[in-house]
């Protein structure tokens, strides 16, 4: 699981843990290189959930993180801009992998949604 005592990288194995996949997606955001104002419904951090977003010209990518203890149901606005069908997702189980995008988000959880302005 996500925890802020989880190394970057293990240090027996040398290999990355889940908090380098956080800084690799907020890595992709940088890159865009324009913030986007982005919201969540009872202002962040409400019930765990947070979200940042960036574009660049018709490209843009989204962090949706659920540090909350329980599995959330959300609804998404993209403003007019359309979500790819699948995300990268760490959390418990996965790190890092490309998943379906669904409205349905794991404990400890965050993804990385890249979208298209249609």
């Amino acid at each position: 699981t996500l925890s802020w005592t989880s190394p970057l990288f293990n240090p027996v194995t040398r290999k990355p843990g889940k908090p380098f996949y956080a800084l690799k997606s907020f890595g992709t955001l940088y890159a865009l290189g324009t913030a986007v104002r982005c919201e969540v419904a009872g202002g962040q951090g409400k019930d765990g959930l947070w979200a940042i977003a960036a574009k660049n010209g018709d490209k843009g990518a989204v962090i949706i993180v659920n540090d909350s203890d329980e599995t959330r149901m959300l609804e998404f606005d993209f403003g007019g801009w359309k979500a790819k069908s699948s995300c990268r997702v760490t959390d418990a189980g996965r790190t890092d992998d490309i998943a379906e995008f669904t409205a349905l988000m794991l404990p400890r959880s965050f993804e990385l949604v890249e979208v298209n302005r249609n």
